[in-house]
């Protein structure tokens, strides 16, 4: 369960950050709870379908182009850390893939399984143009992906 004590953000850091940095930084840090608290109550279908009503129609941003995608990674991360969440992968990935989605990216949500010893382990990341990004690049070779990403067709989740 996550822990949901915030901590102070240093004021200087934030400072030198420019304000679209900021204002992303701020946009993770208030809707990463949110996306993990529906989540868990809801589950992954409705909160799925939340996500695409609210997004834009996808456009397709290279993941070499688009600072966007840099930023938003990094904003959900330091989000994590200075809230003191702790977030799961897939919380994380749901989070960027709306943030994204909102830009008009072509984001997927990509799911993957591996078995260690007797447990079955999963994991969660994001792909832009078939490239993963915010997590490591060879994920794919650790973790088998099913065989669809999570992707709406017409509006719709699957």
């Amino acid at each position: 369960m996550a822990c949901w004590k915030f901590t102070t953000v240093n004021a200087h850091r934030v400072s030198r950050l420019t304000w679209s940095e900021r204002y992303l930084f701020v946009q993770a840090l208030v809707l990463l709870p949110v996306v993990a608290l529906t989540l868990r109550s809801v589950g992954f279908g409705p909160l799925q379908r939340i996500i695409v009503r609210l997004s834009r129609t996808q456009q397709g941003v290279p993941v070499d182009q688009s600072p966007y995608i840099r930023t938003s990674v990094w904003a959900i991360a330091a989000a994590a850390r200075h809230a003191r969440l702790d977030p799961n992968c897939l919380e994380r990935s749901l989070l960027l893939w709306w943030l994204l989605r909102r830009r008009g990216v072509a984001a997927v949500v990509r799911i993957g399984v591996r078995k260690d010893a007797s447990l079955l382990q999963a994991h969660a990341w994001i792909e832009v143009d078939g490239q993963v990004v915010a997590d490591r690049t060879d994920v794919g070779a650790h973790f088998t992906p099913f065989e669809r990403a999570i992707v709406p067709v017409a509006g719709k989740a699957p």
